[in-house]
């Protein structure tokens, strides 16, 4: 079972994630490049929101070909190149990832300037036969 950790001898989270993630032995890991926000043609929208819809559907791709859903995630890594991007890229994760992994938001110039986002991300659940990752509230 994952465990969030957020202690209270520290701030609340100021969003929806956690401050840590403790990760039980004999867990399987996946570690995700960074995707970005492309089509399977190279296409790049020019609005943050469709870049940052098309991120989580690589995602949910990426983490769907071990047979895993993105209720899997415990750590997102996002790098935003607009710091006005934060809201709808905080609204658009909370839609995609109701369990509140660890998470830090970074604002970073890109490789390709048409992109406006790069997300990575760890997904963790238990071996098969052993149970699933449950998400489990503070410690």
């Amino acid at each position: 079972m994952v465990q969030t950790l957020n202690p209270t001898k520290i701030f609340t989270p100021v969003s929806a994630y956690s401050h840590g993630v403790l990760i039980p032995a004999g867990a399987e890991i996946i570690v995700t490049s960074g995707a970005v926000g492309m089509d399977r043609d190279g296409n790049v929208p020019e609005d943050f929101e469709s870049q940052c819809r098309l991120v989580w559907s690589s995602i949910e791709h990426i983490l769907g070909e071990a047979g895993w859903g993105l209720d899997t995630i415990v750590r997102i890594n996002g790098f935003l190149k607009r710091r006005e991007d934060t809201p709808a890229f905080r609204a658009i994760r909370d839609e995609m990832v109701p369990q509140k992994p660890a998470a830090t938001i970074v604002l970073a110039e890109l490789i390709d300037p048409s992109w406006l986002i790069e997300v990575e991300v760890t997904a963790a659940r238990v071996s098969p036969g052993a149970g699933e990752i449950m998400h489990e509230g503070s410690r």
